[in-house]
């Protein structure tokens, strides 16, 4: 149980058990006397894919900052992980990465990260939240619409039950962790609190995965591969060795360059990856799950922040306030940023009484500069292709040259090399990047 001397409320509620849910509720069982995780989803005993999780068998890669958000709400995380059959590995020396036609120099700049599927990183995250004697998950359970009994607030949420009937559910606190299937943007409009102004850039990203079990020869092999082909060329692949000696190979590309479904063209666009290794390892070996494909047209990013009025008691979380790339493995540790945020001003207000009467001031402010600084940073990315559609920004050629001076010069430089990797694991701002002296080397090598 929360500690008294820090309880904010009665009930907190949170919507949607994934990655975001998970790591919120974590949070939340600290200032609240009771959590209620309220998920659509009957979810199982085991790690497997679930219906509310379309994208769950492509790769999830934890970033670094997301390891270390897990560890603090969850001391031991990184141990029940390994225990589950989580693969460590050094990201900078395990990871072979190969892009503008080159590959990257391997060096151990001592950045542990854990491959595994997304099934089991949200089960170990699961049944870590289970053991709060406050926390219930009412699985089964699905969410309808938001009760606003009192002006200006949220107070509680309408759920059908299992059976069908309809039950209110009142709280202190909503928390929006629905993702990108979240309503909350449509519902601000139409309750009165004003349309949520949001940025679109249209990527059409198609990616499909497969599960591979790793030869005898492979056992215990915990290197990783990420193949990019050469622009304007956006197919891609990436093998990660996960649980159970197995390999998870994700292709992706954009447009018309979209991974087919069944396992021959899976193995022929595979083939036609800029370098052969990924194709090399599992050429011939046995295919455990099928090709599952999902279609990711847009990234998006509600600015709620900008909204005159705003209800009280409730905040959205996760891809409910943007939804990113999956491409750059944003999403889940950018959810565990917002959770962090969430923690640390409910663990001030906890220390001077203030109680959370305009908590929504603080928390909107704070989850808009940090997806603005993860918005900024992909929009080389994401806008470098002439097909996407989005707002261009007349600098968008100059940050695009830095993009590609940054990488040619991380290749000679272990120290900028080091700076890229913290940076991408979101343990550096992307500023430490912008010294005058590495800009200067890096334009100079782009041109």
């Amino acid at each position: 149980m929360p500690d008294t001397n820090r309880i904010l409320g009665g009930r907190a509620i949170v919507l949607g058990a994934g990655i975001a849910g998970l790591a919120t509720a974590g949070v939340a069982s600290s200032y609240f006397r009771e959590v209620i995780v309220v998920e659509r989803d009957k979810l199982p005993a085991q790690p497997q894919t679930r219906p509310g999780v379309p994208q769950g068998q492509q790769i999830h890669n934890l970033l670094r900052f997301g390891i270390n958000a897990f560890e603090h709400i969850f001391p031991g995380f990184q141990d029940r992980l390994t225990t589950q059959g989580g693969v460590k590995a050094d990201y900078g020396k395990d990871m072979r990465v190969f892009t503008n036609g080159v590959w990257h120099p391997q060096r151990d700049f001592g950045l542990t990260t854990y491959f595994q599927s997304r099934p089991l990183l949200e089960h170990t995250i699961r049944m870590a939240l289970q053991e709060r004697p406050n926390v219930t998950i009412r699985d089964g359970f699905g969410f309808e619409s938001f009760s606003a009994a009192r002006p200006g607030a949220i107070d509680g949420v309408i759920c059908r039950a299992p059976g069908g009937a309809e039950e209110l559910l009142q709280a202190d606190l909503v928390l929006d962790c629905m993702g990108r299937g979240s309503h909350s943007s449509e519902m601000m409009g139409k309750t009165g609190y004003g349309d949520v102004e949001t940025q679109r850039i249209g990527i059409q990203l198609v990616y499909a995965t497969a599960f591979f079990r790793k030869s005898p020869e492979q056992q215990g092999k915990q290197d990783g591969f990420l193949i990019l082909n050469h622009f304007p060329d956006t197919r891609f692949g990436a093998l990660l060795p996960i649980e159970n000696e197995g390999y998870l190979c994700t292709l992706g590309g954009q447009f018309s360059e979209h991974p087919p479904r069944e396992m021959e063209g899976f193995m022929a666009f595979t083939r036609a990856l800029a370098q052969p290794e990924i194709y090399e390892t599992i050429k011939d070996l046995e295919v455990m799950q099928p090709v599952k494909a999902y279609r990711l047209p847009q990234a998006f990013w509600h600015r709620y922040d900008k909204l005159a009025h705003f209800p009280e008691g409730f905040l959205p979380l996760g891809d409910s306030v943007a939804g990113y790339n999956p491409a750059l493995g944003q999403g889940m540790s950018m959810a565990t940023k917002y959770a962090m945020i969430l923690d640390e001003l409910l663990a001030g207000r906890a220390k001077t009484g203030g109680g959370l009467k305009n908590l929504y001031t603080e928390y909107l402010p704070r989850i808009a500069a940090e997806a603005q600084s993860a918005w900024e940073s992909a929009i080389p990315i994401n806008l470098a292709h002439p097909e996407a559609t989005g707002d261009r920004s007349a600098d968008l050629k100059q940050r695009l040259l830095f993009m590609k001076g940054i990488g040619l010069l991380s290749l000679e430089d272990e120290e900028v090399h080091r700076l890229v990797l913290r940076v991408r694991h979101f343990l550096e701002p992307p500023s430490v990047l912008l010294r005058e002296d590495i800009v200067t080397r890096a334009m100079a090598l782009a041109v």
